[in-house]
């Protein structure tokens, strides 16, 4: 089969495209001109270069392909623009040629965010049932494409995957946290106990594949949308703990009040509007972090496609761990 991963040379891309090579798919990696590519096996897959800014750039990426997989977007922005243009007016062009330049039957899979649906503090989590309310500007672009998404299910297959908080090999966010627990100390919002839903990147992609085949080939199945998660409760500190336990540490857990974390955000802030690259910890990532919980339920994911996560955040985290060593991040 012939598919096409935006987003390839990225965290989860880097884990996708592997998946996709082993089950025999012929790949093409849409990349911006200049972007690195050393995570891709670019013997093994067709780079494309091109911009989902550029609408006139998808043509050759797009053409003659029966999947894509778009997991492409702005996760840090100095301005609500920024996550306007790579979340929301990406996908809006994306659709544009792929009605321009495939056929009916290809297929959008594309990955959205928790963040789209908004919080959520009480067990299991939210539900593919719940009105959306995201609370950022990350979040409200990411419900803009899936609605912009969602409103190509008439005419083609499409499916709409909600991660919570992924994290796995050739993660960057998660490293600082790894740097600080092999020190043994490691911080902890909201006294720990802010209830999170996680997942590791190897059971997203598997569950991306199993959504797209849940929507390849039945009537009435495009415009699915589900939730992943691993099906567990986590707080940061038992984070902490399996960060030290695949460390070989031992956590000091470091209270983290909620005022030094929006003034962190807010410096942050001002520095990118100063000229420095946005990262991680800005003021849109504060109105998340504010929040009482993230949880959703992957219950829906579970009976309708029979996912089911295989690796637990001890588990997960050994291996992250292990990854950054051998990469020399660690």
């Amino acid at each position: 089969m012939r598919v096409l991963v935006t987003g390839a040379n990225g965290f989860i891309g880097s884990a996708l495209v592997p998946e996709l090579l082993e089950a025999g798919h012929q790949v093409t990696c849409l990349v911006r001109p200049g972007k690195d590519v050393s995570r891709l096996p670019v013997d093994r897959v067709r780079v494309a270069r091109g911009d989902l800014l550029e609408p006139r750039s998808l043509e050759s990426a797009v053409r003659g392909q029966e999947r894509i997989y778009h997991l492409a977007g702005a996760t840090k922005s100095r301005t609500r623009a920024g996550f306007f243009a790579g979340n929301a007016q990406a996908v809006c062009n994306l659709i544009g040629a792929m009605r321009d330049f495939g056929t009916s039957g290809q297929m959008l899979v594309l990955v959205s965010s928790q963040a789209a649906a908004g919080p959520c503090a009480q067990p299991p989590g939210l539900d593919e049932t719940v009105e959306p309310r995201p609370v950022s500007n990350y979040g409200r672009t990411k419900l803009l494409a899936e609605r912009m998404a969602l409103g190509l299910s008439a005419e083609r297959p499409v499916a709409v995957i909600r991660p919570c908080m992924v994290y796995g090999p050739g993660d960057a966010a998660f490293l600082p946290l790894f740097k600080s627990a092999r020190l043994g100390l490691f911080p902890v919002p909201a006294g720990g106990r802010l209830p999170l839903s996680m997942i590791h990147v190897s059971d997203l992609v598997r569950g991306l594949v199993l959504a797209a085949d849940y929507v390849a080939g039945f009537e009435g199945r495009s415009g699915a949308v589900f939730f992943l998660t691993d099906g567990q409760v986590h707080d940061w500190r038992s984070i902490g703990r399996a960060m030290a336990a695949a460390l070989g540490s031992r956590p000091l857990f470091l209270p983290l009040p909620g005022w030094a974390m929006w003034l962190a955000c807010q410096a942050r802030g001002l520095a990118a509007r100063l000229g420095v690259p946005a990262g991680f910890v800005n003021p849109d990532k504060w109105r998340e972090a504010r929040q009482k919980g993230w949880l959703c339920s992957c219950a829906k994911a579970r009976r309708d496609l029979g996912y089911a996560p295989r690796i637990d955040l001890v588990q997960g985290m050994a291996l992250t761990a292990d990854w950054y060593r051998k990469a020399g991040w660690l």
